[in-house]
């Protein structure tokens, strides 16, 4: 292989994974406040608000409504649960990279 075409190939790998990165970290920080989020407005609000939202952006007919709804507030309770997760993982790694910079 060419050094300039392994170049091309290396260039063409990160084209692809740095948005890709970019994305799961924007995922993971807004998962992190969505479950913050929850501590203070609580669960079956946070669901219902998402689910709400959710229903906006689709606009569904009137004739599937109440699937739709009950399918939002299914997949926004998952998210929730993703979420803390995510935060615990998080809070994890934290405590212990602090905890070994002090020991």
């Amino acid at each position: 292989m060419d050094p300039q075409d392994f170049v091309i190939w290396i260039i063409r790998i990160l084209k692809w994974l740095i948005p890709a990165l970019i994305r799961v970290a924007i995922f993971t920080f807004q998962c992190l406040a969505l479950s913050f989020l929850t501590w203070w407005r609580g669960v079956p609000a946070t669901v219902r608000r998402i689910a709400q939202q959710w229903l906006e952006i689709i606009n569904p007919d009137s004739e599937h409504d109440e699937f739709f709804y009950k399918a939002a507030c299914v997949v926004a309770f998952l998210t929730v649960v993703v979420a803390w997760v995510i935060s615990a993982f998080v809070t994890v790694w934290l405590v212990r990279w602090i905890w070994f910079r002090i020991v």
